[in-house]
């Protein structure tokens, strides 16, 4: 369920799952016995919410599809495929089996062979400009007409009018408390949790001695996995498909960084400090937003209704 925003970026870490959150304490911060019953029953929700939020994003994508078609238009831009950004990645350091066969899997040839072949909507490509325009008006709606939601750091809009706007309203009925808790439960449970994982003792412990490790091994500056990584991807800018040795050198590069990382990661226990902290952290923070994320799975459970009874309407 995509919503175009205009916000100030947050990074995400990976979802938290009910086993992490049920499993492992840490010496500091630990979640009460009240926190991680209240904890249980927002995952409880969360898991139950799944499958209709995914029928509701399903049946929003042909609604408004079949709306566009309803006000002339029939030439689409494509879909496309893109893979997992960033903020879906796990956090942490690779495994040493993982490191030694892939690396971090940044080889721009493994990456277009998982993603496949794609094609692009040569025919939106070739509409003149005024027909994107329209096209866009009449999916997104006018950029002063907007529904609001302010959470602290930031905020994040999503239209009131065009096909989007229509859709949602028919499927979820209220758009501020839709765009609300969506963000809640989409964004706002992870950052929280990240926030709380990088303000644990353990970790930053933890991470201290990968770092003078990884200093022994020859890799100077680096404070987190995420600066390794980034070093080995430099090896593969500006780097095409027919520069083969290259790219050979390059994942070789890769390989031997990740490596060294994952090895580090093995002696200072980064990413079992890393799960024990996200464990406590993620019970706080889920026992926090647990009357919304309840509210996000009766929202989810209404709409997927109203999906079934849209969808089955003539267009």
């Amino acid at each position: 369920m995509n919503i175009p925003v205009k916000i100030k970026t947050l990074a995400l870490p990976a979802s938290v799952t009910l086993a992490l959150v049920l499993g492992g304490c840490s010496t500091a911060g630990e979640a009460s016995p009240d926190e991680r019953k209240s904890a249980q029953r927002a995952q409880a929700a969360l898991d139950a919410s799944r499958e209709d939020k995914q029928m509701a994003a399903d049946a929003e994508l042909k609604l408004i599809r079949r709306c566009m078609v309803q006000k002339g238009f029939t030439v689409f831009p494509d879909d496309g495929g893109a893979s997992a950004p960033e903020s879906e990645r796990a956090p942490g350091s690779p495994t040493l089996e993982t490191a030694q066969k892939i690396g971090y899997g940044l080889d721009p040839r493994r990456t277009a062979n998982e993603k496949g072949t794609q094609t692009s909507s040569d025919a939106f490509d070739q509409l003149p400009d005024s027909k994107k325009a329209a096209h866009t008006l009449a999916m997104y709606g006018r950029d002063d007409e907007q529904v609001t939601y302010e959470f602290g750091s930031g905020k994040v809009s999503i239209g009131k009018t065009g096909c989007m706007a229509e859709v949602r309203k028919e499927l979820y009925d209220d758009l501020e408390t839709y765009l609300r808790l969506h963000w809640t439960v989409t964004n706002t449970v992870n950052s929280d949790t990240g926030d709380a994982v990088a303000e644990s003792t353990d970790v930053k412990d933890a991470l201290g001695r990968w770092s003078a490790c990884m200093k022994e091994a020859e890799h100077t500056g680096f404070k987190s996995p995420d600066d390794a990584r980034k070093e080995a991807s430099t090896g593969f800018e500006g780097l095409g498909p027919e520069d083969e040795q290259a790219l050979d050198k390059a994942q070789d590069r890769e390989i031997a960084i990740a490596v060294d990382d994952a090895k580090c990661a093995r002696g200072s226990r980064l990413n079992q400090s890393l799960s024990t902290a996200r464990a406590d952290a993620a019970a706080k923070v889920l026992a926090e937003h647990e009357s919304e994320i309840i509210a996000w799975r009766d929202l989810m459970t209404k709409a997927a209704d109203n999906a079934q009874r849209l969808l089955q309407k003539t267009s």
